[in-house]
């Protein structure tokens, strides 16, 4: 692979001004470490109007806003014309926030991101029915691939894509050990965590063992009954039965 001209293709191809109106709210879901905050970052600096970036992990910030107050947001917010707020899953109240915003401040628009998809979709769900957008953001895809190298390299290295996945860091990284540490990286650091965060599921050994049943199916049919036998789980609950 031209690991060179490879990182040109993170701008991804999500039309962002698209999806940008006036008093509604632009949700990026995705997975971690997909890419999310480079998207963001990458089109605010192309972006010609005014804009303020913050993000979650600023806990006064977070406060600050998780308060829902609007003489606080007129200050905070003096004449932007478009808001990002990354990381917004670890602000309280991140919903109903953002619909004060968009209710009472006119020409404003809003976009959030989250590490967790799961947790933005559980703050932001009720709060923003009818008010937001939907982008959902994927690992990147052969054809975001093939911009940056050739058809033929793309079908040569498709055994690497095939076992090793399209995740940004995965696919920048220069050497198979060093992509191998950055999956398993993103595995135990990232994805489990987002597993774990549905209150049903309580240990990650289930979920590891489902993801190699399923992975030595691909290609064939799948078996529920099959996989909750051999996972010793209630096939509708995912309980353990024993």
């Amino acid at each position: 692979m031209c690991y060179g001209s490879i990182m040109n293709i993170f701008t991804r191809p999500i039309q962002l001004n698209e999806a940008l109106e006036n008093n509604k709210v632009a949700v990026i879901y995705g997975v971690r470490q997909v890419g999310k905050t480079t998207l963001v970052k990458k089109f605010l600096s192309t972006y010609k109007n005014k804009n303020d970036y913050f993000t979650g992990d600023d806990l006064e910030f977070a406060e600050a806003i998780s308060m829902c107050s609007l003489e606080i947001f007129r200050k905070m917010f003096s004449d932007p014309s478009l808001i990002v707020i990354d990381e917004a899953l670890k602000i309280e109240n991140i919903g109903r926030a953002v619909k004060l915003i968009g209710d009472n401040m006119d020409d404003i628009k809003v976009i959030l991101t989250g590490s967790s998809s799961f947790d933005l979709a559980n703050k932001t769900g009720e709060s923003l029915t009818g008010r937001k957008i939907i982008l959902t953001l994927y690992p990147v895809p052969q054809k975001e691939i093939l911009r940056g190298t050739s058809q033929f390299h793309l079908e040569k290295d498709l055994p690497e894509y095939l076992i090793y996945g399209s995740y940004p860091a995965v696919l920048t990284a220069e050497t198979y050990t060093q992509k191998g540490e950055k999956l398993r990286e993103l595995v135990n650091s990232y994805l489990i965590k987002d597993l774990l965060a549905f209150n049903l599921v309580k240990s990650s050994k289930p979920i590891r063992d489902l993801l190699k049943l399923l992975a030595f199916q691909i290609g064939g049919e799948v078996s529920l009954n099959e996989l909750a036998s051999n996972l010793e789980i209630d096939k509708n609950t995912g309980a353990l039965l024993y």
